[in-house]
Parts: structure tokens; C-alpha cells; sequence
């Protein structure tokens, strides 16, 4: 990503020391010359069908705040199971009233108090190409999610029996033993 946008003379490259997610959006977001933020990551693109549909957005209410709908792809394939067919992600927003939660992992956008309006088209997603990126990814997720965590009390038993939960909820109840190895992966990263 950085060497694409290193490419354009009109962007302006800021590194800082990760802190969270969440933090880091908020900081980028103090950035911005206008009012307005598109937060998406470096694993997301705009359908152009979208991208017209956000050129053709009022964006004259700060108390509203836009849902995108995130098709999810692997190894080339649209996934329709495993709960990742159905998610939103509110990603555009004004600045000036609202702004991610400072978690560590899975941070999004402050809902409380706005109205929010889902847009019809989509943002692609793919969070990993390969088995490699799959596992990097798992692992950058669990070690920030014990982080997150660290103090709470979590025994053992109770850590086995909510992975075995959120897996057998995936893989059997959200269809993703019908398809196959990508089923099985991906109820595994869940």
C-alpha cells in the first residue's frame, strides 16, 4: 500500500507507533483536510458501482453515518457461508461528531445517537490470498485480542468452549461445511 500511494504527488505518508486499531483511525482522521472520512483498509476496495453511489451521496448531516455491505472473497471466490455473506460496516462518516472505538481489534465506528443509512452496493474484501496469510493474520488477531484482554480473568475451559462454540456455530449452523476446504478455513479464523 505504501509504495502505490508513494506513487502520487498529491499524497502525504504519516507513520506513528501502533497503539490499536481503533486509535490509529481516529489519529489518521485528525489528518483529513474535509469533514468527511471513508475509512477503509488496505484488504477493501470500492465496487465502481459504489464509488458512484458515494459521489452521488448529501453529506450535509453529521448525525448520519453510512453502512457499506462487505462481500467477502477467497482464493478468488465470493463467500456465502460461515456468516461472512451478510456483514456491514459503517466506514463513512463526519469526523467532527463521531469516530472509531479505540480497541485494539475490531474497532468500528461510534453508533450511539446516529441514524445510520445502508448503502446498496458493495465493498469487496479480502483478508487473505493464501493459507499463510490466513495463518499471519490469526495470529496478529490473537496475540492483540489477548492484549485487549490482559487482566480479565479467562480460565482455560472457558477459552476451549467458546473457540469450540464459535466454531461449531460457523462450520454447521452458518453452512460452512457445505463448502468445502474454504468452509473449514474459514470457520477455523473464526
Amino acid at each position: 500500500t505504501l509504495l502505490i500511494a508513494k506513487k502520487f504527488p498529491n499524497t502525504k505518508i504519516v507513520t506513528k507507533k501502533f497503539t490499536s486499531f481503533g486509535r490509529l483511525r481516529n489519529e489518521a482522521a485528525l489528518l483529513a483536510k474535509h469533514e468527511w472520512i471513508l475509512s477503509i483498509d488496505s484488504d477493501e476496495v470500492l465496487s465502481p458501482s459504489l464509488q458512484q453511489e458515494i459521489l452521488s451521496l448529501n453529506l450535509r448531516n453529521p448525525r448520519c453515518i453510512y453502512a457499506l455491505k462487505r462481500e467477502n472473497y477467497y482464493q478468488g471466490k465470493k463467500v456465502s457461508c460461515c456468516g461472512w455473506n451478510s456483514e456491514l460496516r459503517v466506514r463513512l462518516y463526519c469526523r467532527l461528531t463521531t469516530g472509531f472505538h479505540s480497541l485494539l481489534v475490531h474497532e468500528s465506528v461510534n453508533e450511539k445517537n446516529y441514524k445510520k443509512i445502508v448503502l446498496k452496493n458493495p465493498l469487496y474484501h479480502t483478508p487473505f490470498f493464501s493459507q499463510k496469510d490466513f495463518l499471519e493474520k490469526m495470529q496478529l488477531y490473537s496475540e492483540l485480542f489477548s492484549e485487549q484482554y490482559q487482566g480479565r480473568d479467562i480460565f482455560l475451559i472457558e477459552a476451549i468452549l467458546k473457540a469450540g462454540w464459535s466454531f461449531f456455530k460457523s462450520y454447521f449452523w452458518k453452512k460452512g461445511v457445505f463448502h468445502g476446504g474454504t468452509g473449514w478455513t474459514i470457520s477455523l479464523y473464526n
